[in-house]
């Protein structure tokens, strides 16, 4: 899935569907609150800090589940960790039995643009298998980033770290 912010909202501009009988679905031009699952926070991280500041002060983050973050400086926390990985990981925050991973895809001026993320029931991401997973969301996103005329080679270079969380 690929999302990118519009002032306060998250757009899926492009989504695939899996072919398994149980999975996470979001239909193309839908539109969530900017914090929606892992890739609203990752989009966040990257916005300057006043802007993201006034996302949350002016109460466009929502809250989807009892994990949904809300506090401002919990967020910068969490934001710098993932500024500093250049991937994130969330398990619940948006849905309920959903985990995901993502990462930026970044422009021709090294702007964070888009994120580029995946879904999955719970069930399906055990731990284990994180970090093939943000290995490939990674590798992706660095190819699309390519794509759109990215050069710095940096980005593909995101520690995969040992700890998810949730």
């Amino acid at each position: 899935m690929l999302r990118v912010l519009d002032a306060h909202e998250l757009v899926c501009v492009a989504a695939a569907e899996s072919s398994y009988s149980l999975r996470v679905n979001y239909a193309e031009g839908a539109r969530e609150a900017c914090n929606f699952g892992c890739i609203g926070k990752l989009l966040m991280a990257y916005l300057d800090e006043e802007e993201s500041k006034r996302l949350v002060l002016d109460g466009h983050v929502k809250r989807f589940t009892s994990r949904t973050v809300l506090d401002f400086d919990t967020l910068k926390k969490e934001w710098a960790r993932i500024r500093l990985r250049g991937w994130i990981y969330s398990s619940g925050e948006a849905l309920d039995g959903v985990k995901a991973v993502a990462a930026p895809v970044r422009d021709y001026s090294g702007g964070v643009c888009a994120g580029l993320g995946v879904t999955f029931p719970a069930i399906f991401l055990p731990k284990s298998r994180v970090p093939s997973v943000v290995k490939a969301m990674v590798k992706a996103a660095n190819a699309l980033s390519l794509q759109l005329g990215f050069k710095d080679r940096r980005a593909s270079n995101s520690k995969i770290g040992k700890r998810y969380g949730g």
